[in-house]
């Protein structure tokens, strides 16, 4: 599906004081404590091996007929604990877990349909059942209206197999003959395009103005078949440690271009997500800011929302509300463009946030709406009570409806899987 993209923010441990300025207060942004709208909490399909599960990609066929795709962390008898792909089928209110055994660790982090019959995931799977360092290459799998199977993927590099960041992050589709993947290889980054019949990898540029570096790609939409998206990170080495730039690249029907972005003050400054309904307009979220630690701490390093916005011509930086102006992370995971006056854009807000998989003791999930003039925020259900800090992980939004959405990731300290919307949406 074009619009179901997902993306994963991560960003580097910020712990200081109250940040009070800028985005919040920015013209056109308007933070609200109320919505006509409710996001309630749904659970994932539950199986006893299970340790923990994590949603990463969905996408929505209709509003009883929604996919999800991540990882299961699971114990098996006389094995140690291992990833398996994760699959869900969703009938609008229940899920179920679809059959996936592999006989390595493999994890899928995004999925694309073109049809009921025609649906792709990817992410990385272990090179052999012998990888036990956590060495990850390209995967992909393909649903036919019956079975999941893994596909065949070009031949992967030697190097791969040694670094758990290769895989395929983002896919999106226009058609049967025309299915879009990208991902992270420490390198130049990663795209594959299929063509109906077999995968090809497809070079995209790695330099833009004077800078020339790795190149990891989180986010991908199309708009039409020659109408292409990517955004992600581009990696530059500053004062021995390893920055990072917004980048962007765009795909015209007969090569692919890197398009210049804002470049706000910050050494970590990501895009996570993509998401365009036309030509004209095409959001992208992701964060910007400067971790406490780089390279000496002071009170008002933060890291902060960062939304671009595509008006055809040219990307230019949106300011949005924050949920909470004392947190000293707020991190924009993913968006989805309903329409020019319905846009919809998950992330977290909290006190701590490691480099990796989001790791917290202090991530709440919040989400902003766009009604064609203003950003609204709109709750999330609230953390569970009890002992520990809540733990939260958007990654994935997808709409069945202008007023129907659906939230995968992992909230509530892990024992959800979805929040499901409904009510005014656009």
């Amino acid at each position: 599906m074009r619009k179901c993209l997902c993306g994963n923010i991560v960003v580097l441990v910020v712990l200081f004081a109250a940040w009070g300025g800028g985005a919040a207060n920015a013209v056109g942004a308007k933070d609200t404590s109320g919505a006509a709208g409710v996001w309630t909490t749904v659970p994932g399909a539950q199986t006893p091996v299970v340790v923990s599960r994590r949603i990463k990609g969905m996408v929505a066929l209709a509003s009883d007929d929604l996919w999800a795709v991540g990882w299961s962390n699971v114990t098996r008898p006389n094995r140690a604990l291992t990833a398996e792909p994760l699959i869900e089928h969703g009938d609008g209110t229940t899920w179920t877990a679809l059959p996936t055994s592999m006989d390595r660790t493999a994890r899928l982090y995004a999925v694309a349909a073109v049809s009921a019959t025609d649906i792709w995931a990817v992410g990385g799977i272990a090179p052999s059942v012998d990888t036990i360092d956590g060495g990850m290459i390209p995967f992909a799998m393909h649903y036919d209206g019956t079975t999941w199977t893994p596909m065949p993927l070009p031949a992967a590099r030697a190097s791969w197999g040694a670094s758990p960041r290769v895989s395929l992050a983002t896919v999106t589709a226009t058609g049967p003959n025309d299915v879009w993947a990208a991902g992270r290889d420490g390198d130049t980054g990663i795209a594959y395009h299929w063509n109906g019949t077999t995968w090809a990898s497809v070079g995209v540029p790695t330099a833009s103005g004077v800078v020339r570096d790795a190149l990891d790609w989180n986010g991908i939409s199309a708009i039409v078949s020659g109408d292409v998206w990517l955004v992600g990170e581009r990696r530059v080495g500053q004062l021995g440690r390893s920055a990072l730039q917004p980048v962007a690249a765009h795909w015209n029907g007969i090569g692919w271009t890197l398009v210049n972005t804002p470049l706000p003050a910050g050494t970590q400054n990501r895009l996570a997500s993509v998401s365009g309904h036309a030509p004209d307009d095409v959001w992208a979220v992701g964060a910007v800011g400067t971790p406490p630690d780089w390279p000496t701490a002071t009170p008002d390093m933060r890291v902060m929302p960062f939304v671009v916005h595509w008006d055809g011509t040219q990307w230019s930086e949106v300011h949005v509300p924050l949920p909470d102006t004392t947190a000293t992370v707020t991190a924009l995971d993913t968006v989805l463009a309903v329409s020019s006056d319905n846009v919809w854009v998950s992330g977290t807000y909290g006190a701590k946030v490691s480099l990796g998989d989001l790791v917290t003791d202090s991530a709440r999930t919040f989400f902003l709406h766009w009604d064609g003039s203003v950003w609204n925020t709109v709750p999330a259900p609230p953390p569970p009570t009890g002992n520990g800090p809540p733990f939260d992980s958007p990654n994935a939004l997808v709409a069945t409806g202008p007023t129907d959405l659906w939230c995968g990731g992992q909230f509530a300290n892990g024992s959800v899987s979805f929040l499901h919307y409904s009510g005014q949406g656009g």
